[in-house]
């Protein structure tokens, strides 16, 4: 694996956080600080290489993503589209992170709970990492590296599939190979060799090979810290343990996901995220039309899939002298699949989309 492929798979992410600091109001304005300005009207793809009416003031309102399927999953582990590595932003920091960007600075990967990025050894084959100091997560408890050790480990059981396998693939090997948490026999269930932990606050990555891009692997969303005491297995996507900007308040699968303020989220502390609405609302699984129609009347503000905010709608010509591409056009996220892929047998694999 190179750098490249996790840019392949990643690079969507970049732009998380600046949903929340792009949306506008419902007739077409948006409110930087006090001020109203108006929405960039006929600007095709602007927000491409730059942030439109930029906000920076907390609200009590809500931003309704919408979007005809659903995630594949919501625990960070068991995650491989990168439109859903963009929106777990919303509840979950990793390591490190993509930074929040417009344009090919969204690329540039920067400390997400690390207080820094990696410090590799002399011989390229350990990565370290010191997670910032005071972090927690929404229900209070502090964040350490055994968190993180045990997320990473995660990764390595058949009994969460769906993601990708790079740590187990880059990572040290053991013999016996390890199987994850859930068939560990080792005292705390944290037998993966690979990673150690000195103290709380530091983790030690040892790899099989030098790996001169280990930061890009650092931001992905198995990075996310997970409380061991809080796993429930497969169950976990049902109420994911937050340490990003917002945490879960209620989920109903293919249906809704409710998040609201992680009150325990320290924005000093988290600088490529922000929390300026109370309510982050994803409604799953709409009529494809309706999708269309709620986000240009406003009833919902981008959908999750092509992360396309609302913004006022620019004339056209009638209906008439338009052809039916343009008609029914609307943005698509392709998907990239990979051997690195975690599988199952019960679990069925989309077909990869045509070139």
């Amino acid at each position: 694996m190179n750098r490249s492929r996790i840019l392949g798979l990643a690079a969507a992410t970049a732009v998380g956080a600046l949903v929340l600091a792009a949306c506008g109001g419902s007739s077409g304005t948006g409110t930087a600080g006090n001020k109203t300005t108006p929405a960039a009207a006929g600007q095709f793809n602007a927000g491409l290489s730059k942030v439109i009416n930029p906000s920076n003031v907390k609200t009590n309102g809500t931003i309704t993503f919408e979007d005809f399927g659903a995630p594949d999953s919501t625990d960070p582990d068991r995650t491989y589209y990168a439109a859903n590595w963009n929106f777990i932003r919303l509840y979950t920091t990793p390591l490190m992170t993509f930074k929040s960007c417009p344009g090919n600075c969204g690329l540039a990967v920067v400390p997400g709970i690390a207080a820094a990025p990696g410090q590799v050894s002399s011989d390229g084959l350990t990565w370290t990492y010191h997670i910032k100091p005071g972090l927690k997560f929404s229900d209070g408890l502090p964040i350490t590296s055994t968190d993180v050790k045990y997320a990473v480990e995660r990764s390595y059981s058949s009994a969460l599939p769906g993601g990708p396998s790079y740590f187990a693939r880059l990572l040290a090997p053991q013999k016996p190979a390890y199987t994850g948490p859930y068939t560990d026999k080792t005292p705390g269930h944290l037998g993966l060799k690979a990673i150690t932990t000195p103290d709380s606050s530091t983790i030690e990555f040892h790899l099989a090979a030098p790996f001169a891009d280990f930061d890009y692997l650092a931001a992905l969303p198995q990075t996310v810290p997970v409380p061991q005491s809080k796993d429930t297995g497969t169950k976990y996507q049902l109420n994911v343990v937050s340490d990003g900007p917002y945490m879960f308040s209620s989920y109903t699968p293919n249906k809704q996901l409710v998040l609201v303020d992680n009150p325990h989220w320290v924005p000093q502390m988290d600088t490529e995220a922000k929390q300026l609405v109370s309510k982050i609302v994803l409604n799953m699984n709409i009529n494809a039309a309706k999708v269309d129609s709620d986000l240009l009347a406003g009833n919902a503000q981008t959908g999750w899939r092509s992360s396309s905010l609302r913004t006022r709608p620019t004339p056209r010509p009638p209906t008439a002298a338009r052809s039916p591409a343009a008609i029914s056009h609307r943005p698509q996220c392709r998907r990239t699949w990979s051997a690195t892929r975690r599988s199952t047998s019960t679990r069925r694999r989309p077909s990869p989309p045509a070139p």
